[in-house]
């Protein structure tokens, strides 16, 4: 037997290294995808729980802002509170920060309002807040929440907060509806229509 011929048959060809290592690339980019996939989806969890933490200290204070005024004071100070951080700017620092000084219900409100505006800039990409009366914040023509409010500043429906942010989409671009807004991606009842 010839010794070449020998060679030929234990060692490997050029075409199969080459499949083996195509083979092995595309498991990388497979790879590679998928931990890419996952990054996306940790920080869209990552937003979801600071906006749920953020509307739920919310909720709690607008509360306690319903039991420090009379009955008689009407609506709550912070019903129809707006704020969008991509279009309003940074939150104005009120006349007085409340961390070390004392402050009346007023002043106190403001603060915490100015507090909240700080948070949703800060932790929410594109975040936006609102406050508002509404007993219908799911919109079954869209399929999504809504960012109208069905109610009135008379008290008129559930105070609700809701907050939203601008989500990717899969492959990074941001996620809007056809009318290029987003819409909320938490909507959280404060309490009874009174408050």
């Amino acid at each position: 037997m010839n010794c070449d011929a020998k060679l030929f048959h234990k060692g490997f060809s050029l075409i199969e290294v080459h499949i083996s290592i195509f083979i092995l690339s595309i498991g990388v980019i497979g790879a590679a995808g998928l931990q890419l996939a996952a990054f996306r989806a940790e920080r869209q969890a990552a937003i979801q729980t600071a906006a749920l933490q953020l509307a739920t200290e919310i909720s709690d204070v607008v509360r306690a802002i319903g039991r420090r005024r009379p009955a008689t004071a009407g609506s709550s100070p912070v019903t129809g509170l707006s704020y969008q951080s991509a279009f309003d700017g940074d939150p104005q620092v009120p006349a007085k920060l409340c961390y070390s000084a004392r402050c009346n219900i007023d002043e106190l409100t403001e603060f915490e309002i100015y507090e909240w505006k700080a948070r949703v800039k800060a932790s929410l990409p594109g975040g936006r807040l609102l406050i508002c009366h509404d007993s219908a914040p799911w919109d079954n023509g869209k399929k999504s929440l809504s960012w109208a409010c069905h109610g009135d500043t008379n008290g008129q429906g559930p105070l609700v907060v809701k907050l939203g942010w601008q989500a990717q989409n899969p492959d990074g671009s941001p996620a809007r509806s056809e009318n290029g807004s987003f819409a909320p991606g938490l909507v959280m009842t404060v309490g009874p229509s009174r408050l």
